[in-house]
């Protein structure tokens, strides 16, 4: 990964210990709570083992670039949320219920 600074690389791998390394989402936020020191200060007792506690965070006293971050986490989850449910619920419908030709001629403009 890419970090902003070697002090960014430090929290980000402290704060990595214990928390579950096979969940890409908890990873990326993660990273990107770890990249403003303030925003990581008011989030880290919120980040469990698998999860994060959105609620839990309070954005008292935050700089506008760390709480664009944590929008940006915040949309960034839920994208990421949609479109697992896309994969995992309206895809599969699709292919069964369509055929190539068919997805060809309902998208045209």
């Amino acid at each position: 990964m890419t970090y902003q600074s070697e002090k960014h690389k430090e929290v980000f791998d402290k704060a990595m210990v214990k928390k579950n390394e096979n969940n890409y989402k908890l990873i990326a936020v993660i990273y990107l709570l770890t990249a403003d020191n303030t925003l990581w200060n008011l989030a880290k007792n919120a980040v469990k083992k698998n999860a994060v506690d959105f609620d839990a965070i309070k954005l008292n006293a935050i700089h506008p670039k760390g709480y664009t971050l944590y929008l940006t986490e915040i949309v960034a989850l839920y994208l990421l949320q949609c479109l697992t449910q896309v994969q995992q619920c309206v895809w599969p419908e699709v292919i069964r219920n369509m055929n190539s030709h068919t997805l060809a001629k309902n998208y045209q403009t």
